[in-house]
């Protein structure tokens, strides 16, 4: 996706360069999205740039697509239809989640964390209440999730606890709780605390972090990492089958939901949706599962 703000057109302080003429009628840049159909756009592999002056942020600008995407849906729109099939706008506003500061994401311990990552990990693709049933279990196997104790497991131990009755036998769920341990230790070197780490992670660009989870850690790819996060109280939108759903039907991506050039698209949908509506992107997700197809939120 080609970047621009659309308060940075004409601009003072904008970066002008020039290359090979692509069409495009959407362009982002640090979560500002931009209607300009119909205009050839020059850009090279780093850039945007005629008709269009960009801001000299800092920030990396990516090339996306090489098909016209079509402009999203205003969320007024989106929220109308929604607000009917919900029974009305109290209604639809008691189904929105929750958000944490940055500050109140900051008090959470490591230990929690790990915990809680550990639990999405179980929880995907099982059932949910057998997960929550055998939690508590899980705290005393795993001395509460304390990094640096769950860090001093051997391979056997590991396997002891993957084979328990009282647990849930799965050996690679299992490993994946010593190999996340050891990404909280390493995140919380580097900057802290997973804590910190999660709470400063800018929101306009959640789908990095959701990058940074399933490359760091283990089995936090897909939906695991970014339902973990929902679950803590950080901002983030969710792909669920219904939001997939919709951006196919709307035209708003042209590649795989899998992909970084498929995640960087519906990234820049949800920024432009939040700088119209002021809203968390949290509730932007569940308000447009609410607006189309099953519903399953």
């Amino acid at each position: 996706m080609l970047s621009v703000c659309a308060a940075a057109i004409n601009a003072p302080g904008c970066t002008t360069v020039a290359n090979t003429s692509i069409r495009y009628r959407w362009s982002i840049h640090k979560g500002c999205l931009l209607s300009q159909s119909n205009q050839n756009y020059k850009l090279n592999s780093e850039h945007l740039i005629s008709p269009c002056r960009v801001p000299n942020f800092g920030y990396p600008l990516v090339a996306v697509g090489t098909h016209t995407m079509n402009k999203p849906e205003a969320f007024d729109e989106i929220y109308a239809r929604a607000s009917e099939r919900k029974g009305g706008h109290e209604r639809l506003e008691s189904l929105l989640p929750e958000v944490l500061t940055p500050d109140e994401l900051q008090q959470y311990a490591d230990a929690e964390l790990l915990s809680a990552m550990s639990k999405q990990v179980f929880q995907s693709g099982f059932v949910w209440k057998v997960v929550e049933h055998k939690w508590p279990l899980y705290q005393q196997a795993f001395f509460d999730f304390e990094p640096s104790k769950v860090l001093m497991l051997s391979p056997e131990q590991i396997q002891q606890r993957a084979a328990d009755p009282q647990l849930i036998r799965h050996l690679k769920k299992t490993q994946a709780i010593y190999d996340n341990a050891q990404m909280v230790r390493e995140i919380a070197q580097e900057h802290g605390s997973l804590a910190r780490y999660i709470a400063l992670w800018p929101v306009e660009e959640i789908v990095g972090l959701w990058l940074q989870l399933k490359q760091r850690g283990a089995r936090l790819g897909g939906n695991t990492g970014p339902y973990f996060l929902r679950n803590i109280g950080k901002d983030t939108f969710l792909l669920t089958d219904d939001v997939k759903g919709y951006f196919k039907a709307h035209q708003l991506v042209d590649a795989s939901f899998t992909s970084l050039s498929g995640l960087n698209q519906v990234q820049a949908v949800f920024n432009h949706w939040q700088q119209c509506s002021g809203r968390s992107m949290a509730q932007i997700s569940r308000i447009l599962s609410c607006s189309v197809g099953d519903n399953r939120i």
